[in-house]
């Protein structure tokens, strides 16, 4: 791909600089790559990833579906988001969520008023769960009596209205029983069609 980013409506390339990375990684999963942004200047700013692709696909899969694929991923490119300056998370979770988001845990992505850990080639705004929430899991749920349950429920609804009526969230979670507790409160809240939930080994 080659990524000329679009900084505050000037010209793609006129500030942030240009790259060209290549990625390999199998459909229905997630890699990444890094594409630093030089001489942005100070203070907030609108940034968009203007971004040519060039696929060569090697896949059992029909073409109705590669061609989804690519069109979330062109819808992607084109959406303007925010980047933010955040406190840095723990080590721990500083570093599964950068294996989530190819972001350091110091940036943010802003969308309405809530703070998302990152945002996906697929257009899916990203948050991470690193490894810590298993211990609050009773059977397949959130402990009820942990005030953690509450607080993830209120996250869930910000989250939603944040990213309104034509986005999606993607959660990552580095435990499996977490996993199954985040599916089970999102299928809970109704937001099956908007919220979709994944096990991500964290990285050695």
């Amino acid at each position: 791909m080659k990524v000329n980013f679009i900084v505050n409506d000037l010209p793609a390339g006129a500030l942030g600089g240009t790259c060209s990375p290549v990625v390999r990684t199998d459909f229905d999963r997630t890699a990444g790559t890094r594409c630093t942004a030089t001489n942005l200047g100070s203070g907030d700013g609108s940034i968009k990833p203007n971004v040519t692709y060039t696929y060569l696909p090697f896949l059992d899969y029909t073409a109705d579906r590669l061609n989804s694929y690519i069109d979330d991923n062109s819808t992607a490119t084109q959406r303007q988001f925010t980047m933010m300056r955040t406190g840095s998370k723990k080590p721990d979770a500083a570093n599964y969520g950068f294996s989530v988001t190819a972001l350091p845990s110091s940036y943010a992505v802003k969308a309405g008023d809530y703070l998302f850990d990152g945002y996906g080639p697929a257009g899916d705004y990203l948050v991470s769960f690193a490894e810590g929430y298993a211990q609050h899991v009773t059977g397949t749920t959130f402990d009820p009596s942990w005030p953690g349950t509450q607080t993830l429920r209120d996250q869930m609804r910000q989250q939603i209205q944040a990213v309104g009526d034509n986005g999606s969230i993607a959660y990552y979670a580095a435990e499996q029983s977490t996993t199954d507790a985040l599916k089970a409160m999102v299928a809970e809240a109704g937001y099956g069609d908007k919220i979709f939930v994944f096990y991500s080994e964290p990285e050695d």
